[in-house]
């Protein structure tokens, strides 16, 4: 809070040094002072999001991003293309407002442990350190992979019953790309994670029992 007060006053500060600055060499009226001063203020609330797309993504990999321009107040779009190891991808770094009624929550983030009921999160949790080791292998960013929206929802399915190829196109930003080049893998490393949890469940189990009273 301390650190934010003392922003905001830096930043009227360098909002009336613009405005007298450019009063004396440009001569320009208190409305066009007032429209510089808005600009400014918004530069305190703006936000980042970047979104890695590959470059023969489809429609069902581009919908999240598009589902986020509509609902967000964009202010740029810088777009780059990146040509790795792990593929050639299109980048794009949004700059946006976001809304006002989720303005705070956009600063904080989404702690998944607060918001998901704890035997999701516990496959949530699982799912995550899977895409970590697939974003490690393949040398590119984990949100490329499965954004923590999308693990968010196969969590639920994944409770609901097993976790399959059909099944993960449910999600809403997941298109046939993602399923063809990690849908696999996932499904395969999250399999061998769960039965390292179950084996050590009965290994610890075992010692219990074998416990003298």
């Amino acid at each position: 809070p301390i650190h934010s007060k003392k922003k905001e006053i830096k930043q009227r500060e360098i909002s009336k040094k613009i405005a007298s600055e450019t009063s004396s060499r440009s001569g320009a009226t208190a409305s066009e002072f007032r429209e510089r001063k808005k600009i400014l203020k918004i530069g305190l609330f703006m936000q980042i999001k970047l979104f890695l797309l590959p470059v023969d993504a489809d429609a069902g990999d581009v919908e999240e991003m598009n589902k986020f321009l509509r609902s967000n107040r964009i202010i740029d779009v810088v777009k780059q293309f990146v040509n790795s190891e792990g593929g050639k991808y299109w980048t794009f770094c949004v700059t946006y407002l976001p809304d006002s009624a989720k303005t705070e929550q956009s600063k904080r983030g989404i702690d998944y442990r607060e918001v998901l009921p704890a035997d999701e999160f516990a496959i949530f949790a699982k799912m995550r350190d899977v895409r970590k080791n697939l974003s490690q292998s393949d040398g590119i960013p984990p949100y490329a992979i499965f954004t923590n929206e999308e693990l968010a929802e196969l969590a639920k399915i994944a409770l609901a019953e097993p976790l399959t190829l059909i099944n993960m196109k449910k999600v809403n930003g997941i298109g046939n790309k993602k399923i063809e080049k990690y849908g696999t893998r996932f499904i395969e490393l999250l399999s061998i994670s769960d039965n390292k949890s179950l084996s050590n469940k009965e290994d610890f189990e075992d010692e219990k029992d074998s416990v003298p009273f």
